[in-house]
């Protein structure tokens, strides 16, 4: 029918990449699908779906989302999910061997929590 829903691209994901074997992806599927469902624009298109015009952008958002999540994963040192200040002071050599400076980690910490909450979350991060 021209269209995905979030079922068909995670179980596509699970069952026909295997990607679930390497690792959860679903959070990266997940905002991968948010961010490029309604990306077309069209009239009549539905935001619950993405259609076959924003398939190819979901796929250089999963893509992308990949690089964020392994990111984030390794930043996370005690694996709950949610990155502390501390934890992200700590991963400030290894962002600069992924080509990102950062002089402030506070206000950039900051920045990025946009909770407010003291832990920035992975769909904070991406």
């Amino acid at each position: 029918n021209g269209r995905l829903s979030y079922n068909e691209v995670e179980s596509g994901i699970r069952h026909v990449l295997e990607l679930d074997k390497v690792l959860d992806c679903n959070k990266v599927v997940k905002l991968a699908f948010q961010v490029a469902k309604g990306k077309s624009g069209r009239k009549g298109s539905n935001d619950d779906f993405v259609e076959r015009s924003e398939f190819r952008y979901l796929l250089l958002c999963i893509r992308q989302y990949l690089e964020y999540w392994v990111m984030f994963d390794s930043m996370d040192t005690d694996d709950d999910e949610r990155m502390s200040l501390r934890e992200f002071k700590a991963a400030i050599e290894l962002l600069r061997k992924w080509g990102v400076k950062v002089d402030d980690p506070e206000k950039v910490f900051g920045e990025i929590d946009k909770s407010g909450g003291g832990k920035v979350l992975f769909n904070e991060f991406a």
